[in-house]
């Protein structure tokens, strides 16, 4: 007799470790947002890069905007 697959359950989204790296357009997607105001809040300085459209998680998770809090 075989054994009857269960269907697979979707595994929960894991957290973004803190050192990790995000381009412009992933941290767009984080925000709901358009790629645009990513641009904006880093030159107000909402957000920091550290290398050219590389924005540390540690600035995503302290950006005053952030919703997810």
């Amino acid at each position: 007799m075989a054994k009857k697959q269960e269907p697979k359950s979707e595994e929960p989204k894991q957290e973004k470790p803190k050192d990790e790296l995000l381009t412009i357009y992933e941290a767009a997607e984080y925000f709901k947002t358009n790629e645009n105001t990513i641009k904006l809040w880093l030159q107000h300085g909402h957000l920091t890069e550290i290398r050219h459209g590389l924005i540390p998680m540690t600035s995503i998770l302290h950006c005053r905007f952030n919703i997810r809090r």
